[in-house]
């Protein structure tokens, strides 16, 4: 099984996949408006205050705060 981490703490460069969120409804349903909803495969490209991510091809920032919420695993190699 691969273990879980928040999107503040995966690697850069790394694709990941969403297993859950866990914020309050109105963080949710704006993270998954953005993109970020559960099994979508996302990729941290930068670290910092905010972090900028590429999710469907767009590039998008989310605060560090916000990222410590959203819960993935990285993507398996085949």
């Amino acid at each position: 099984m691969i273990p879980e981490l928040t999107l503040q703490t995966a690697p850069c460069g790394t694709p990941v996949r969403v297993v859950r969120l866990e914020a309050g409804h109105a963080d949710y349903q704006r993270l998954c408006e953005m993109g970020f909803c559960e099994n979508a495969c996302i990729k941290k490209i930068a670290d910092g205050a905010a972090l900028i991510c590429s999710v469907c091809g767009v590039r998008v920032a989310i605060s560090a705060k916000l990222a410590q919420r959203i819960f993935v695993q990285k993507v398996a190699n085949n």
